[in-house]
């Protein structure tokens, strides 16, 4: 047995109790988290959040959470195995946005670990979702103790099915265990980082998983839908080895009045040069942009001539 820390962190957000016992959102904590037990957010996982790397999509009325497994890993801040439990809330306005709880362990090879810890949890009925007024403190993560690494329960058919399946691999929307959904993902990843989502009901971006496991059936159809359209239109546009918000970040400086800040230039440059962000996918974000229908319009702005 070795004794493990399990780290977390949460959306920052403003809650509001209210008399009922339960809570809402009033408004964002923009860049900051809640309920850290780190001192510092690794930045390699920073930058995972903000390439929508953990991002899906909630129902209004899902009473299930969704779980999102990934490994990433960093020269700096080291390599992390991390989950998040995302689950749907309220905000002031009744809308119903999804609010996000990371569980982090050091390592590539964490997943399972931290899959096990959250299963004692649910054997004593508590389940790990967002809670604002779950306070942690930082510098005390969660401990616990656990055993080897339970041996494959994937027998050879499943796993030459696998192997034979295009990624995304979407499954049926069966009963399948977390930790025959990472297994799975494992199994497939081969020498790629693993990347799963678990009852998920949508995702902005399917190519960024190797096994998603719809929610429902009418979920999976619309997965299988979204990876197609995704697939024939972005072919080759995307990869996870380039932090495509930091270079969005750095044009959108670049187009507007704000003075240049050096880094936006380094990161612009850094992201050239790996080479792998192709003309199909530099042309869709200027016309997010307002390339196209500046064009169209004949407009002569200043941000549209930058």
């Amino acid at each position: 047995m070795e004794t493990i820390e399990i780290h977390e962190f949460s959306t920052g957000i403003i809650p509001e109790k209210l008399p009922d016992g339960g809570w809402r959102s009033r408004g964002y904590k923009v860049g900051e988290y809640m309920n850290e037990t780190l001192e510092k957010i690794p930045n390699n996982i920073e930058r995972a959040i903000a390439n929508k790397s953990f991002e899906v999509a909630k129902d209004r009325g899902s009473s299930k959470p969704t779980f999102v497994g990934r490994v990433i890993l960093g020269e700096e801040d080291g390599d992390w195995s991390v989950v998040s439990v995302v689950t749907s809330g309220e905000d002031e306005y009744g809308r119903s946005p999804s609010f996000y709880r990371y569980f982090l362990c050091r390592g590539r090879d964490s997943l399972w670990k931290i899959l096990e810890w959250i299963n004692s949890l649910q054997q004593q009925q508590i389940e790990p979702i967002f809670n604002p007024f779950n306070n942690r403190e930082k510098g005390k993560p969660h401990q616990y103790q656990i055993g080897n690494k339970p041996q494959s329960t994937l027998g050879d058919d499943w796993q030459n099915w696998l192997q034979n399946q295009p990624v995304p691999v979407i499954m049926p929307p069966n009963d399948y265990s977390l930790p025959t959904i990472n297994e799975m993902a494992e199994i497939k990843a081969k020498d790629s980082n693993i990347s799963w989502v678990y009852n998920v009901e949508a995702v902005e971006e399917p190519e960024q998983f190797i096994i998603i496991h719809p929610a429902n059936a009418e979920a999976e159809s619309r997965l299988k839908q979204t990876a197609v359209k995704t697939m024939d239109n972005f072919p080759k546009s995307k990869t996870s080895n380039v932090d495509l918000a930091a270079m969005e970040t750095a044009i959108k400086g670049l187009i507007s009045r704000s003075q240049i800040k050096p880094e936006w230039i380094v990161n612009l440059v850094a992201i050239l040069k790996v080479g792998q962000v192709d003309s199909e996918y530099l042309k869709n974000m200027f016309d997010r942009l307002g390339a196209s229908s500046g064009i169209n319009q004949e407009s002569a702005s200043e941000q549209i001539i930058r």
